[in-house]
Protein backbone atom coordinates (compact mmCIF):
# COMPACT_ATOMS: atom_id res chain seq x y z
CA UNK A 1 0.00 0.00 0.00
CA UNK A 2 3.43 2.35 0.90
CA UNK A 3 4.35 1.57 -2.70
CA UNK A 4 1.14 2.67 -4.51
CA UNK A 5 0.61 6.04 -2.47
CA UNK A 6 -0.02 9.29 -4.61
CA UNK A 7 0.52 12.80 -3.45
CA UNK A 8 -1.53 15.50 -5.52
CA UNK A 9 0.56 18.04 -6.42
CA UNK A 10 -1.17 20.59 -3.73
CA UNK A 11 -0.72 18.63 -0.94
CA UNK A 12 2.90 18.00 -2.21
CA UNK A 13 3.87 21.67 -2.86
CA UNK A 14 2.22 22.82 0.76
CA UNK A 15 4.42 20.28 2.10
CA UNK A 16 7.57 21.22 0.20
CA UNK A 17 6.75 25.21 1.44
CA UNK A 18 6.56 24.20 5.55
CA UNK A 19 10.14 21.48 4.73
CA UNK A 20 11.53 24.65 3.34
CA UNK A 21 10.50 27.24 5.64
CA UNK A 22 12.26 25.32 8.63
CA UNK A 23 15.34 24.83 6.37
CA UNK A 24 15.53 27.45 3.50
CA UNK A 25 17.81 25.27 0.34
CA UNK A 26 20.99 27.55 0.42
CA UNK A 27 23.70 26.91 -2.69
CA UNK A 28 27.57 26.13 -1.72
CA UNK A 29 28.20 29.80 -2.33
CA UNK A 30 25.51 30.77 -0.09
CA UNK A 31 22.92 31.98 -2.31
CA UNK A 32 19.28 31.01 -1.59
CA UNK A 33 18.06 28.79 -4.17
CA UNK A 34 14.64 29.38 -5.25
CA UNK A 35 12.22 26.52 -5.25
CA UNK A 36 9.37 26.53 -7.71
CA UNK A 37 7.04 23.64 -7.44
CA UNK A 38 7.53 20.23 -6.95
CA UNK A 39 5.05 16.73 -8.58
CA UNK A 40 5.28 13.34 -8.29
CA UNK A 41 5.83 11.88 -11.47
CA UNK A 42 5.57 7.78 -10.58
CA UNK A 43 4.45 5.42 -7.58
CA UNK A 44 6.41 2.15 -8.13
CA UNK A 45 8.98 3.81 -6.70
CA UNK A 46 7.55 6.71 -4.95
CA UNK A 47 9.62 9.45 -7.48
CA UNK A 48 9.29 13.25 -6.88
CA UNK A 49 10.46 16.02 -9.81
CA UNK A 50 11.53 19.30 -8.03
CA UNK A 51 11.63 22.10 -10.13
CA UNK A 52 14.35 24.66 -8.72
CA UNK A 53 16.90 28.00 -10.29
CA UNK A 54 20.11 25.89 -9.23
CA UNK A 55 20.02 22.32 -9.22
CA UNK A 56 23.38 21.67 -10.02
CA UNK A 57 24.21 23.92 -6.76
CA UNK A 58 22.52 21.88 -3.90
CA UNK A 59 23.93 20.09 -1.28
CA UNK A 60 23.49 16.57 -0.83
CA UNK A 61 22.68 16.59 2.77
CA UNK A 62 20.27 18.80 1.70
CA UNK A 63 18.64 16.05 -0.83
CA UNK A 64 18.81 13.88 2.37
CA UNK A 65 16.93 16.23 4.71
CA UNK A 66 14.12 16.81 1.74
CA UNK A 67 13.70 12.88 1.40
CA UNK A 68 14.19 12.54 5.42
CA UNK A 69 11.22 15.03 5.83
CA UNK A 70 8.83 13.27 2.93
CA UNK A 71 9.57 9.75 5.08
CA UNK A 72 8.25 11.78 7.73
CA UNK A 73 5.36 13.42 6.62
CA UNK A 74 4.18 10.49 3.49
CA UNK A 75 5.06 7.54 4.69
CA UNK A 76 6.59 5.31 2.09
CA UNK A 77 7.89 2.94 4.30
CA UNK A 78 10.47 0.38 3.56
CA UNK A 79 10.45 2.04 -0.45
CA UNK A 80 12.95 4.17 -1.89
CA UNK A 81 12.16 7.66 -2.75
CA UNK A 82 13.46 8.84 -5.48
CA UNK A 83 13.88 12.77 -6.09
CA UNK A 84 14.64 14.56 -9.27
CA UNK A 85 15.81 18.27 -9.13
CA UNK A 86 15.31 19.85 -12.73
CA UNK A 87 16.11 23.90 -13.46
CA UNK A 88 13.16 25.83 -14.20
CA UNK A 89 13.56 27.00 -17.93
CA UNK A 90 12.60 31.27 -18.02
CA UNK A 91 9.32 30.10 -19.94
CA UNK A 92 8.10 27.58 -18.26
CA UNK A 93 5.63 28.30 -15.32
Amino acid sequence: EERHRRITTGILNRTLEEILAKNPPFTRTGRLNKVFYATQVSSEPPTFVIFMSRPDELQQSYMRYIKNQFYEKFGFYGNPVRIYLRERKKNEG
